[in-house]
């Protein structure tokens, strides 16, 4: 039998591997972190001390009405993740928790490399910041990327990490950086692409800060479709079955 593999099983399975990328962020949200201290959002509130805590929770408009917020598009909406702001204790990941852990700082061009606004860590060493993602209804949650910029100049930063089940028994599923240079006239794009299932949380932590010079915004999670994971399947079992025969 010939060992060459068929056009029709080619254009089929390119087909399959084509409408799965197109639909594996169907369901993305990027916080960019624009605060406004009105529902028409055409003032910026003032830097530091606010609380955002359900920014991200659930995400079902990019420019819900009457909130004083407003999301980046990235390709649909996420309603089955809430996100939580924490800190995070580097020995003792369960000394972790709400209040404080972040501060905002709004500067358009010329503070935090050029990100407009962004969220920085709010507590002194050797706490870090946690954001932490929590996929709900059976869902799977992915990390996809996030922005870092050094205030005014480029600044070192000690650690960088994902990980997966904080507070439980942890997993590290990206990183850990450590001590990364962060730009301050640009800003620095890592894109971790690491997800985490339903019954289980996925944690960005990142410092520590002791003077809030080191900033993040453009924080990208997406919730894959069943669609796209089925189509993956069927296009690399087409491959597989022709390689097999051939």
């Amino acid at each position: 039998m010939s060992s060459m593999t068929s056009p029709r099983l080619l254009l089929s399975a390119s087909v399959l591997m084509l409408l799965f990328a197109i639909s594996g962020i169907a369901e993305a949200t990027s916080l960019t972190f624009e605060f406004y201290t009105d529902s028409t959002k055409t003032t910026r509130i003032a830097n530091g001390g606010y609380s955002f805590q359900n920014y991200g929770d659930a995400v079902t408009d990019f420019d819900p009405a009457g909130a004083n917020w407003r999301y980046g598009s990235a390709g649909g909406y996420t309603p089955d993740v809430n996100v939580e702001y924490r800190y995070y204790h580097p020995t003792n990941p369960l000394d972790n928790f709400y209040t404080g852990a972040v501060a905002y700082y709004s500067q358009p061009g010329d503070n935090f490399g050029d990100l407009a606004q962004v969220i920085y860590n709010g507590q002194i060493p050797p706490y870090y910041v946690e954001i932490r993602l929590i996929p709900l209804n059976g869902k799977t949650v992915t990390l996809e990327s996030f922005d870092l910029a050094g205030y005014k100049t480029d600044r070192v930063m000690p650690h960088i990490e994902v990980i997966k089940d904080v507070g439980g028994t942890p997993v590290s599923m990206w990183g850990p950086l450590t001590n990364t240079t962060i730009s301050g006239t640009t800003h620095n794009t890592f894109s971790p692409n690491v997800s985490a299932t339903a019954g289980h949380t996925l944690s960005l932590v990142f410092g520590d800060d002791s003077n809030g010079s080191r900033g993040i915004s453009n924080f990208v999670f997406s919730t894959p479709e069943p669609a796209s994971l089925c189509l993956l399947g069927l296009g690399s079992a087409l491959i597989l079955s022709r390689r097999q025969r051939g």
